[in-house]
């Protein structure tokens, strides 16, 4: 992982689910390092899903998180990204923590009660 430091300062895009093809997609108009990519640490492990998201030109980093929660309440462990000024999902199983976490950064999004 990429020292998640390094972007601070810059906008952050965060993409819930990491879905390789979208990555591909966002390399063509996003600044390099400008995406955080937030995904179930089992998922991460498989197909060296990580180290493919991090050969994208956008990606500044990959982060574990509840990318596929489905609970009530508000998932534990979102992480914090600074500088967030969007929250991308990339399936229908990431929309309630795209919600959550657009909530919790305080930037535009459906909102918990319209995801569930």
């Amino acid at each position: 992982m990429q020292d998640p430091q390094s972007h601070e300062d810059a906008p952050q895009y965060v993409v819930v689910g990491c879905v390789i093809g979208m990555l591909g997609l966002l390399d063509n108009f996003l600044p390099a390092g400008s995406v955080t990519v937030v995904e179930e640490p089992d998922l991460l492990g498989e197909g060296e899903l990580r180290a493919k998201a991090l050969r994208r030109a956008c990606v500044g980093q990959v982060v574990e998180g509840p990318a596929q929660w489905h609970g009530s309440g508000t998932p534990a462990g979102l992480p914090s990204v600074p500088g967030t000024v969007a929250v991308l999902p990339t399936s229908e199983y990431t929309v309630l923590t795209t919600a959550a976490m657009a909530e919790a950064a305080g930037v535009p999004g459906a909102g918990l009660a319209a995801a569930r």
